[in-house]
């Protein structure tokens, strides 16, 4: 079973790669380094508050459905419940945050409309983690790709017939409308029926989640809150000169993701540790290592060509960017197995928001302090550093079961 989810997940991750790959080059060339900037700007704000404003629901109800399948529609309907609340409270953020924004009037136009993208695209991602702890990871998959192309494929027409920000939001927006039509439709035939009543029990399901959801806010805010301080601090070009080479990074960043989503309910099952949760973990490090040394090197070599070939000569300077963000994949893809031993033992998981915490304050202290002098490549070398520091502190926690059990 997780080898087919890891495949099928893995299969899924590559289309995604492509679209959006092909889908950021063909915007970061349309707009511009300074107005990519400003979408790269809108983007994470909406990916910090979709990702890590899920308060760590995702990983009990997984967690909890893995253990228990037969109470999947009462843990799901509480999840449910849970997540129409919290992302109409993100919608309304994005909508508190659009008014002080300091940029034009087109890209908090733009941001309003990727929010409202945002609040269907959470919805669904509730559905996909409830596929994911019955062990259909590939029907999560499915809809993602579906998300995704369809963006990726409106954002295109809609740039073509003369569309800017405002419009590539309006693109996110309709995919993460039908895409949620289409896996309520797949949940209904093939999970149970949707049920979106709480449990009486849901402050404790909550108060359960909040660690997870702490640690996750501050490991999204730490990968991605660069952007948003180069843009305030330098302007939206040294911003999109950032973006365009942290998206060449990012992207495998899908592949220790797709490896783990496929193995953390198997991780989950075997609470306490255990012989065959040691097996599963050491497999998981040793592809990830094996994984990461060569793609870390391959960008740093071939940084220069990749830049001139994927975005022109406008982008040169994200040359650097890629050399310096290149070494960060190394503790990524090993952090990445640390923190899924973290995530799958109930008594391990308060420790991940200090590990998260730790790097998010190494990484904005880096940021303040190398921007004014190094721009772009003050945020590559802070990110280096934090995710590094972030690495280290998820071996901390979880060395004890790992040691334990070797």
């Amino acid at each position: 079973m997780i080898k087919w989810n890891a495949i099928s997940q893995l299969a899924a991750l590559g289309v995604i790669l492509v679209v959006q790959t092909l889908y950021m080059i063909v915007v970061a060339r349309v707009l511009g380094p300074e107005d990519f900037g400003r979408f790269s700007l809108v983007w994470v704000i909406v990916q910090i508050l979709l990702i890590g404003g899920d308060l760590g629901l995702h990983n009990s109800a997984l967690r909890r459905i893995s253990q228990d399948p037969a109470a999947s529609p009462r843990i799901s309907g509480t999840l449910f419940w849970l997540k129409l609340r919290l992302s109409a409270i993100l919608f309304l953020v994005v909508l508190l945050l659009a008014l002080p924004l300091p940029e034009t009037a087109s890209t908090k136009w733009a941001l309003v409309i990727f929010g409202a993208g945002m609040f269907f695209h959470s919805l669904s991602l509730g559905l996909n983690i409830v596929f994911q702890a019955h062990g259909k990871l590939y029907l999560a998959s499915l809809n993602i790709v579906l998300l995704f192309s369809m963006q990726g494929f409106c954002g295109l027409a809609f740039l073509w017939m003369g569309g800017r920000l405002p419009a590539l939001g309006a693109a996110y927006l309709l995919a993460g409308l039908a895409t949620l039509a289409f896996n309520l439709a797949i949940f209904q035939s093939q999970i149970h029926a949707i049920s979106c009543r709480p449990e009486t029990t849901w402050r404790d399901f909550a108060r359960e989640s909040l660690p997870v959801g702490l640690g996750t806010l501050f490991n999204t805010v730490s990968g991605r809150i660069g952007v948003a301080l180069l843009a305030f601090l330098s302007g939206p070009f040294e911003a999109g000169i950032f973006s365009a080479a942290q998206r060449i990074v990012l992207a495998t960043h899908n592949v220790p993701i797709g490896i783990f989503s496929a193995a953390l309910p198997a991780l989950a099952a075997y609470q306490g540790g255990g012989r065959e949760f040691y097996r599963l973990f050491r497999k998981s490090l040793h592809w990830m290592t094996l994984l990461a040394l060569p793609l870390a090197i391959l960008f740093f070599a071939f940084a220069s060509p990749l830049i001139w070939f994927l975005y022109s000569i406008e982008y040169a300077s994200s040359i650097a960017v890629l050399r310096i963000l290149s070494w960060s994949l190394i503790p990524v893809f090993c952090g990445m197995a640390f923190s899924h031993v973290i995530l799958s033992q109930h008594h391990l998981v308060k420790f991940l928001p200090w590990a998260t915490g730790l790097a998010l304050i190494v990484n904005v202290s880096a940021s303040l302090l190398w921007i004014p002098r190094w721009q772009a490549e003050g945020v590559a070398w802070a990110i280096l550093l934090s995710e590094t520091v972030l690495a280290a502190g998820y071996f901390a926690a979880a060395r004890g079961v790992l040691l334990r059990d070797s």
